[in-house]
């Protein structure tokens, strides 16, 4: 692919860079109990990016074997370009990370498909009423880039998305229980996801309803990574640029309580995100966010970097503009890879047993009409449990919360769990230990 970098310069660009994207996906879905059905999808994406005349022009493809179409295209579109306001690249990717190989794509749809049942059966055999939801999700993806630098690197990588989900109606309310796993590997435990499935389902049968005060409330995981998405948006490199983010003049601050320190760490051994490079090539590497609850970076593309006179953390990614879904048609912009909370010393059992009337929050519900860039996360409760002297006492339902990010996660923080448990960032960007949070006098309506 290296030798294509000669029609750039030859088209009269001073440098250039192409990102290439090969993926295969498999789908086993199940819906209401029965199988849903089987696909099988193959992608291939190109990118151009080309600078000239001191521009930076952009093309994309499905076809790399149409390669000229694209230098011809971003040469028709340098006049009408924007000034190009960094280099690309030019530094080897961390050649110490990487990524282990496994036996996903030799998984077939027979064995998927009888796990599939198996899971359904094991559920509706206890639950009657609940209709179940299964999913496997199979991807294989390889990724080259390679510019006039001389970069010139790529990665590999098979994964698997497995989630199960039941529903059923109590009490006039819709309730869905949930869990899934991310994996580099085909250890997919159906037992474990069965049993956490089940759990919820029991949890969520007693449906109560609580007066409306302040309380002490844990959060699970899930809702602790749904918590922190406006601290993300916050050190993002490109909020920053734009004078969008709340944090823009408050590098070396306490901004969180000490006890937190939150890392992004591409690097990670065998965690989901780890690969040896972003989307324009930068090397991958850990960045801490929080430090003792001071704020110590934030994340970076090259664009980024360069007009905030910073260093490039490795983090621009081709992403959708809202939800993070890989997009070869989008600018690269800074985004979180592996995103770690570091664990304190309680076990959540200690937690729950000290609660004498509080709330474990999981889910909420329309958070994201709330001010997210200053931190306020509002909604309603979407899966929530009423603890009541040390024991969970049912579900809750038509409750809402409301709180900013900055006060609470500052000011009202009681203790972070030594148990963790693995857990997607927002839309299943990463999967990895995640601990609970419990804070103090947090108001449910």
């Amino acid at each position: 692919m290296k030798d294509l970098l000669n029609n750039v310069i030859s088209a009269g660009a001073t440098d250039g860079e192409i990102f290439y994207k090969n993926s295969t996906r498999r789908n086993i879905e199940f819906d209401n109990n029965k199988l849903k059905g089987a696909s099988l999808t193959q992608s291939t994406g190109v990118g151009l990016r080309m600078i000239k005349d001191g521009k930076l022009s952009f093309s994309t493809s499905t076809d790399l074997s149409k390669f000229d179409v694209l230098v011809k295209n971003c040469d028709e579109i340098t006049p009408f370009s924007s000034p190009a306001e960094f280099e690309f690249i030019n530094k080897s990717s961390n050649e110490d990370i990487s990524i282990p190989e496994n036996n996903i794509m030799e998984l077939t749809d027979e064995q998927l498909i009888e796990d599939g049942n198996k899971i359904v059966s094991e559920i509706t055999k206890e639950f009657p009423d609940v209709k179940v939801g299964v999913e496997f999700d199979i991807n294989s993806s390889y990724v080259e880039i390679c510019n006039t630098k001389g970069l010139s690197n790529n990665y590999k990588k098979d994964s698997i998305n497995f989630s199960v989900g039941g529903s059923f109606i109590k009490d006039n309310n819709f309730i869905n229980c949930y869990d899934g796993q991310l994996l580099l590997n085909s250890n997919y435990d159906v037992d474990a996801i069965t049993a956490s499935v089940s759990d919820k389902i029991k949890l969520s049968r007693n449906i109560v309803t609580l007066n409306s005060g302040s309380r002490p409330v844990i959060f699970t995981p899930n809702f602790l990574y749904s918590s922190l998405i406006p601290l993300i948006l916050g050190v993002n490199g490109k909020s920053v640029e734009l004078g969008m983010s709340p944090l823009s003049k408050k590098l070396g601050e306490q901004i969180f309580d000490e006890r937190f320190t939150i890392v992004d760490d591409a690097t990670r051994h065998g965690a989901f995100n780890t690969h040896p490079f972003d989307d324009e090539g930068t090397p991958s590497q850990r960045t801490e966010i929080i430090k003792n609850g001071h704020l110590q970076s934030f994340l970076h593309s090259l664009k980024t970097a360069k007009k905030l006179n910073m260093e490039p953390t490795g983090n621009g990614y081709k992403l959708g503009s809202f939800f993070p879904r890989p997009d070869l048609s989008a600018e690269p912009s800074p985004y979180v890879t592996n995103l770690h909370v570091e664990p304190g010393k309680v076990s959540f059992d200690d937690m729950v047993a000290d609660l004498k009337d509080g709330v474990i929050i999981d889910s909420v519900i329309g958070f994201f009409m709330g001010n997210l860039f200053n931190g306020e996360i509002t909604g309603s409760i979407d899966t929530g449990y009423h603890v009541k002297n040390g024991k969970i006492v049912g579900k809750i339902a038509g409750q809402s919360i409301n709180f900013n990010i900055y006060d609470i996660f500052k000011n009202n923080l009681l203790d972070i769990s030594s148990t963790t448990k693995n857990t997607p960032f927002f839309f299943f960007h990463g999967y990895n230990p995640a601990p609970y949070a419990m804070f103090k006098d947090i108001n449910i309506e």
